[in-house]
């Protein structure tokens, strides 16, 4: 476990108040060694062996792109670190010369979170860090490298009778925990368990002088993890960060028993506002462990998918369907407790207008939890692009209006263009509402898509011609929304570099948080811009 050689002793020294966080950057790191980038190669290729540094030109310009975005910059090479030790010499040997480093998990970020913004960056893949250092069943934890993803784990604790509380978002074939990590996730266990950072302990963290950090009771010389909340909450402290302030190593989890009961229900809706009041009711009901809505836009986006893979056609009246539908689980201890949940599931439901249906869905995910990437493009090849706002339960309401309305208003462009905009809806824990609309258009395959669908997916989807007008389009109705978020005192998920955060931080909060940077990554080496800091 390692100390900290200078990071938090620079804290005292730090003055925000006085200094853009910017100006110092500049100054601190071009007095450093202007190391040329073959230079850089080379000597990550002696730390971590040649075959995992990659170079080549289709390399880089997949791992420049995230699956919406294209990078501004092109990263100099990609470091595949397979050991912690590795992962802190290729840290070290990176911002020793000056380059800044941005980590990357799964890849399954549509925030901009791991695109490089300088010509100077070394993209750190971290999924051959994807080992299980300790499973204590005894003590209820569990300790991984973070490169490991969320189905490998729940797959490894499975036959032991136990899960951690969170278990993953629907991409958990792909996203690591050190990903989830970093940008928070939701959907399995969400609701009843918190964001996935709510199910950990501690973690190892490598700073940007290639140092360990340790968090939670592991940072008591001796003790493994088993407790967080030692003093202030060092661990929370990188939750969310985008990799802003240090490279996850390994984390420590909470382990449950694996519920012994589940039970899964479907409902309809007329309204939106009819759904969002029944999710608030069932939230402060606390008798659910996850669920997720859809309105008849992203309903109809589903129809047509499945027909396509299915290859039959979708019906009229799917796809003409306008109800809203909202899909549930519930898990216990027994039988008899989850059916108590059960029973106010639907009562609560049908006191707000809902009408019960086939829960197909939710049970066929509850079998098959991991969805596969094609989600991430439309089912007819569209390009695809989310955001998502988090506000208080008595907000639910009057933001979906507020959304409503911004589609609304663009509806004749939309429409002319053939623009699809649909909303999906979750809860986190008893006290907030998650909005996501979701925009697919035509355009052209990101590398991101060409890269990871297989010939015989890619076979399936329509090519489409690259469209300037579409995106310039969807890109304004993404700043309106983004705005309207914003106004609302919204809070996010992952924010990577595309939210704005930075803009929304009162001036004590940003003072705080750019002194915090300085102490941990003095050069702002560190994923640059993440959070708005560095930048």
């Amino acid at each position: 476990m390692g100390m900290v050689p200078w990071s938090l002793r620079r804290v005292l020294r730090a003055n925000v108040a006085q200094t853009r966080f910017g100006t110092l950057t500049s100054r601190m790191t071009s007095a450093l060694l202007d190391t040329a980038p073959d230079a850089v190669v080379a000597q990550l290729r002696s730390r971590i062996g040649a075959p995992h540094v990659l170079t080549d030109a289709t390399d880089l310009q997949f791992f420049s792109h995230d699956v919406v975005h294209a990078g501004p910059h092109r990263v100099v090479c990609v470091a595949r670190p397979g050991t912690i030790d590795e992962l802190r010499a290729v840290v070290a040997s990176c911002t020793s010369a000056a380059y800044s480093v941005v980590p990357r998990g799964g890849g399954a970020s549509y925030t901009k979170g791991y695109l490089a913004t300088t010509d100077t960056s070394v993209l750190v893949d971290t999924t051959r860090l994807a080992n299980i250092v300790a499973i204590d069943v005894d003590a209820m934890t569990v300790t991984v490298e973070c490169g490991i993803t969320w189905k490998a784990l729940y797959d490894a604790l499975r036959p032991l009778g136990v899960r951690t509380p969170f278990w993953g978002p629907m991409s958990g074939a792909f996203a690591t925990v050190g990903g989830s990590l970093s940008n928070h996730a939701i959907i399995w266990g969400a609701v009843r368990y918190g964001v996935s950072g709510d199910s950990v302990l501690g973690l190892d963290v490598v700073q940007a002088d290639g140092s360990l950090l340790t968090t939670g009771s592991c940072g008591t010389l001796g003790r493994t993890a088993f407790y967080r909340n030692h003093g202030p909450d060092l661990t929370g402290l990188f939750l969310g960060d985008a990799g802003a302030l240090g490279i996850k190593a390994t984390a420590s989890l909470r382990l449950i028993r694996t519920p012994l009961a589940v039970s899964t229900a479907s409902f309809t809706f007329a309204s939106h506002t009819a759904l969002a009041t029944a999710s608030c009711e069932l939230a402060r009901a606390s008798v659910l462990s996850d669920c997720f809505g859809l309105d008849p836009v992203l309903r109809r986006q589903r129809t047509r998918r499945v027909a396509i893979e299915q290859g039959a056609p979708a019906t009229p009246e799917s796809l003409n369907d306008v109800r809203y539908a909202l899909h549930m689980g519930c898990e216990g201890r027994s039988d008899a407790a989850v059916a108590a949940d059960a029973v106010a599931v639907r009562d609560i439901c049908r006191a707000h207008g809902g009408t019960e249906i086939d829960d197909v869905v939710p049970r066929s995910l509850r079998q098959h939890p991991w969805v596969t990437m094609t989600s991430a493009i439309g089912p007819a090849g569209e390009r695809w692009a989310p955001l998502h706002g988090i506000v208080p339960l008595t907000d639910a309401v009057d933001a979906w209006n507020a959304i409503r309305s911004i589609v609304d208003e663009m509806k004749p462009s939309l429409d002319r263009l053939d623009i699809a905009v649909g909303t999906l809806t979750s809860l986190v824990s008893t006290s907030a509402f998650v909005l996501e609309p979701v925009c697919y258009w035509h355009g052209a395959m990101s590398p991101y898509a060409e890269r990871i669908y297989s010939a015989e997916e890619k076979a399936r989807f329509t090519r489409f011609a690259p469209d300037a007008e579409s995106d310039d389009v969807v890109a304004t109705l993404r700043e309106r929304l983004l705005a309207c978020f914003d106004a609302r005192g919204a809070a996010h998920l992952q924010l990577g570099k595309a939210y704005h955060f930075r803009e929304t931080r009162s001036p004590e909060q940003w003072a705080l948080l750019t002194a915090i940077k300085r102490a941990l990554d003095p050069h702002g080496l560190m994923n640059p811009g993440a959070l708005g800091l560095s930048s």
